[in-house]
């Protein structure tokens, strides 16, 4: 230690009343407590005795004994430190011995405490959230049909407008093939397109064929409620003749334009296709009414007239070959 130290630590240990005595024998302020003092405690003379030379070689050696135990233990304040802080990150339920001052040890226990949370009174289940988005996408649903049908009404004929729903609704049945979209969604849209098809079907054929349907709708329906025994007298000759010999003559023709048609108002070959076999066969089928309206009529002798008839077969046969062309 030099001089300068042994000053200040005699200046640190005198008496209230010997203060400015030791004082004037140092050339600058008294400093502030050594850390070592500080830190060990070490004990401060009585205030009795003045400061001596053989006072200060007594404190010299305690100081260096000290020093020689702090050798011994090194590290020994940052292990206190690192102790602490490490007592204080102890998980839960840890327990350490720490060893008092009076050399009994003690059992420390750190518990920390459990904070449970509780759920929000607005948390959503994974059920209400899929029943939301089910109600979401049946509202968007209904809305594309109703935008549809706005757009459908700017058209100037019935025809246009079954024409402009069966190509949107075709292509939105389409998308939802490709992205596999199955269950109501699917069938709603399938079923829209389903009736729009069998609309375009009655309207294609009454262009052509319009006196022999409602030739045939209307006999059908007068037969039914009449219930006569002897029903000529209900169907006039001349009206059926007309519509025999107009048929025989146009049908080939009609038929020709409607595949023409069909092709030109459908942009999917093959939706157009499958209108075209509904168109056909249910023309097939309308004949085929109004042949057994004629037999029902004319039950023991049969006009001259009907045999002009054309065949169903015939027809049938014409009706494959644009099957097999397809």
């Amino acid at each position: 230690n030099s001089k300068d130290d042994n000053k200040n630590d005699e200046a640190v240990y005198l008496s209230d009343d010997d203060w400015l005595t030791a004082g004037s024998r140092t050339t600058s302020t008294p400093t502030p407590l050594p850390p070592l003092a500080v830190l060990w405690g070490l004990p401060p003379p009585s205030s009795s005795s003045s400061p001596s030379t053989d006072g200060t070689n007594k404190q010299n050696d305690a100081r260096n004994n000290n020093n020689n135990n702090n050798k011994d233990a090194p590290g020994r304040s940052t292990m206190t430190k690192s102790f602490s802080r490490k007592s204080m990150a102890e998980p839960t339920n840890s327990r350490k011995s720490v060893v008092n001052s009076d050399g009994k040890s003690d059992l420390l226990t750190s518990s920390t405490s459990t904070v449970v949370s509780t759920p929000s009174a607005k948390t959503f289940t994974k059920a209400n959230a899929g029943d939301m988005l089910l109600q979401d996408l049946a509202l968007m649903q209904e809305e594309i049909v109703a935008l549809l049908e706005r757009l459908a009404d700017k058209h100037t004929t019935n025809k246009k407008r079954i024409v402009f729903l069966i190509n949107n609704l075709d292509q939105i049945v389409c998308i939802f093939q490709e992205r596999r979209v199955m269950g109501k969604e699917l069938n709603r849209f399938v079923e829209l397109l389903m009736t729009q098809r069998e609309l375009f079907v009655e309207e294609e054929l009454l262009s052509s064929f319009s006196k022999m349907i409602a030739f045939v709708q209307q006999t059908e329906s007068h037969l039914a409620n009449s219930g006569t025994a002897n029903p000529t007298s209900d169907v006039n000759p001349q009206v059926v003749e007309t519509l025999i010999r107009e048929f025989s003559v146009h049908w080939k023709a009609a038929i020709e334009q409607i595949n023409r048609d069909v092709l030109s108002y459908f942009s999917n070959f093959r939706n157009g296709m499958e209108i075209l076999k509904q168109v056909l066969t249910q023309l097939l089928l309308y004949y085929t009414r109004f042949q057994d309206i004629i037999r029902k009529v004319w039950r023991n002798k049969p006009p001259a007239f009907c045999k002009d008839l054309v065949s169903t077969s015939v027809i049938l046969a014409e009706i494959k070959k644009y099957a097999l062309a397809i």
